[in-house]
């Protein structure tokens, strides 16, 4: 038992000694490394050539993209590395130790700013963060932050829009020329990217710029909005209330409902607007969204809906002894054109009597009309020549007119017509997504 016992301490003692010499080696190693160390001379024993630092950016998520004040802010993290031959040594003098961590605000490191910010400039990196060196001299430093540029938002093909941000980063501590950054890719790391509920990377890129005032870094993102929200909880909605606000003319006037079932699809059609307002983008640079025009135009075809509603019931409920003007006789003849073309009756000619036959429709008995509203007998004989046939023909029977038949003419014709504009707006917004490569 006792033998367990000291082989045991045995084994404790050469732990503690094996650390405190690791400790030790440490220690010194880091007494060495930066004694006479100076952070503000940049590595390199040839200064006529620029250092060469490696960067490269991973992005791990999109914080915000706020349109109105056009501010763009991610969170990524650098990966920088170069080479500094002041910081090297030999591992087998110092216990075998291979890499060592340095604080960052004792060493040189490039100081890389943000030379478009959205609120201030300041240098990457925080006092906390270390700079890990190998025997060789090289660096690695992985510098995170939360970053944001201005980012003028193009909101034309809301929400089907697409949206391109660059950030710029440059060392402005050094001289023009004496740093150069290289990069391995051509592309931002998504390795570690978080998923943003509301937008979708598409495309990333890494570029590097020089002029006289020094070597830029670009880093470009490229995202697209998730639209399945806006699409279920704004778009159709507003599609399907403007077809609905359409049956209005197809509801009996006798009814009495009309003006209240139109006032009140009006207003569930503003309640959602007012829903909509709060997600639509609120900016009229560089282009209005294109639903802003689809919302304005199915709204002014709702207000005329209304009014043709109001002037549709006048028209029914007008008064029989008050005669139907020239004009609207017309209107609705024309309006019921084409079913009487229908149902016009043949006529059959002969050598002694051709009749043109009176035709009821329901229980209403049709007169023969002339085009130029004269009336011509019913029976004509003798008519064989051609000429006189052909006149016969443009002959159309029609109804005698009355204020309720123009009123169903009205409720006809505003069918046709706002199921019309309501399709042709819808389709013309769809379609200019499509034809953009938005949908």
């Amino acid at each position: 038992m006792s033998l367990i016992s000291t082989f045991g301490g045995l084994i404790i003692i050469s732990l503690l000694q094996s650390c405190s010499g690791s400790e030790f080696n440490n220690t010194r190693l880091l007494a060495d490394l930066l004694q006479g160390y100076q952070k503000w001379s940049r590595p390199g024993n040839n200064y006529t050539v620029p250092l060469d630092v490696y960067v490269e950016f991973h992005l791990l998520s999109i914080r915000e993209f706020v349109q109105l004040t056009n501010k763009f802010a991610i969170t990524g993290v650098f990966e920088l590395s170069w080479t500094d031959e002041r910081i090297s040594w030999n591992p087998d003098d110092y216990g075998g130790i291979d890499r060592v961590n340095i604080p960052q605000d004792v060493v040189w490191k490039p100081e890389l700013i943000n030379t478009k910010p959205f609120t201030v400039v300041q240098a990457i990196g925080i006092p906390t963060f270390g700079i890990t060196y190998f025997p060789d001299g090289s660096a690695l430093w992985t510098p995170g932050d939360n970053y944001d540029t201005p980012c003028e938002a193009d909101v034309t093909y809301y929400p089907f829009d697409n949206q391109s941000c660059t950030f710029r980063f440059s060392d402005w501590t050094q001289i023009p020329g004496s740093l150069r950054f290289v990069s391995s890719s051509s592309q931002i790391g998504l390795g570690l990217y978080v998923i943003n509920p509301m937008w979708d990377v598409t495309n990333t890129m890494i570029s590097l710029e020089k002029d006289e005032f020094g070597h830029f870094i670009f880093f470009g993102i490229h995202f697209k909005r998730l639209n399945g929200f806006y699409v279920l909880n704004l778009i159709l909605p507003l599609c399907l209330i403007s077809f609905v606000n359409i049956f209005v003319f197809v509801l009996p006037a006798e009814s009495g409902e009309r003006i209240g079932f139109s006032i009140t699809v009006f207003l569930a059609l503003s309640v959602l607007l007012t829903i909509m307002s709060e997600n639509l983008p609120q900016t009229s640079r560089p282009h209005i969204s294109i639903v802003c025009y689809m919302i304005f135009f199915q709204t002014t075809i709702s207000i005329f809906i209304l009014l043709a509603t109001i002037l549709s019931l006048r028209f029914y409920f007008a008064s029989e002894s008050e005669s139907v003007p020239k004009h609207w006789q017309r209107f609705a003849q024309l309006s019921n054109l084409g079913w009487l073309c229908r149902k016009r009756t043949k006529r059959q000619i002969s050598n002694e009597t051709t009749e043109s036959k009176s035709v009821a429709l329901g229980s209403k008995e049709l007169f023969a009309v002339d085009l130029d509203d004269n009336v011509e007998p019913q029976n004509k004989t003798n008519m064989t020549e051609e000429g006189h046939q052909a006149h016969k023909n443009h002959q159309i029977i029609y109804k005698k007119i009355k204020w309720r038949e123009v009123g169903g003419a009205v409720d006809k014709t505003c069918t046709v017509v706002f199921s019309f504009l309501n399709i042709l707006n819808i389709a013309v917004f769809f379609l200019t997504m499509h034809a953009n490569g938005k949908m």
